[in-house]
């Protein structure tokens, strides 16, 4: 869950928000490096757990597996919208932990 939530972070980071007057406007003006890193560093962190508790090929199905999901939901958003909203992060959030299940399914 902590990696999933660290590639909707990253994704808030590096897209533009879509609607300056809607809920997320405080979070238009973008996340600065140290939040940017703090989320990363946790999503590192579950990362490393998943290394540690799963055999190595799990492990790399379910990195492939959050990465392929984080980065088909982004270029779906971003190729029709040009930019980010709310349920596009949320949507990156889900299919990124979805991935990683899946990846962690295919490989044992």
């Amino acid at each position: 869950h902590a990696a999933s939530r660290a590639s909707l972070v990253a994704a808030m980071a590096t897209s533009r928000y879509l609607r300056p007057e809607g809920a997320g406007a405080g979070m238009a003006a973008g996340i600065g490096g140290r939040h940017l890193g703090l989320a990363l560093a946790t999503g590192g962190l579950a990362i490393l757990a998943l290394l540690a508790v799963l055999p190595p090929l799990a492990a790399l199905g379910a990195l492939a597996g959050l990465a392929l999901g984080h980065l088909l939901m982004r270029r779906s958003f971003e190729r029709r919208l040009s930019g980010h909203t709310g349920d596009c992060l949320g949507a990156v959030q889900q299919t990124s932990e979805l991935g990683l299940y899946l990846g962690v399914l295919a490989c044992l």
